[in-house]
């Protein structure tokens, strides 16, 4: 197919992903996270919630990472995208989807110089490979 792996499908492993870290020697974690040809769908948004869910920070060499960090990364995108469907249903409730909802279950996307929910040290921002881009500098050393 011409799309990545879907992240849901069970074809995404832990084996999955560390394959496509050792594949991209230079690239940084959020920017696998986000190319649509190596993983179809997750996006921007859903990749700061992923990294701030597994402790990770954006920048981190995706061909560095230990085999520990890539099975947070891999579990918490499992958990981030279970959660943000709960949250959207609940959003949507009973009527029909009007556009893009207004994403309020974020953690660290959008919330620059807020308090991290996890440890309360502030959200910081920056352009990532031309994404904006949330971390927690406390959390995702």
């Amino acid at each position: 197919g011409r799309g990545g792996l879907d992240p849901r499908a069970p074809a995404f492993t832990v084996a999955a992903l560390q394959a496509l870290c050792a594949r991209n020697k230079l690239w940084p974690i959020k920017t696998v996270l986000c190319d649509q040809r190596l993983i179809g769908g997750l996006g921007n948004a859903y990749a700061d919630e992923i990294l701030w869910e597994a402790r990770i920070k954006p920048r981190r060499t995706a061909s560095l990472m230990t085999a520990e960090e890539i099975a947070r990364v891999h579990a918490a995108t499992a958990t981030t995208l279970a959660a943000a469907t709960a949250a959207l249903r609940q959003l949507v409730g009973a009527g029909p989807l009007r556009g893009e909802p207004k994403r309020e279950f974020f953690r660290v996307h959008h919330r620059a110089r807020k308090p991290c929910p996890r440890c309360g040290a502030r959200i910081l921002t920056e352009s990532l490979r031309g994404r904006s881009t949330y971390w927690c500098p406390a959390c995702q050393p």
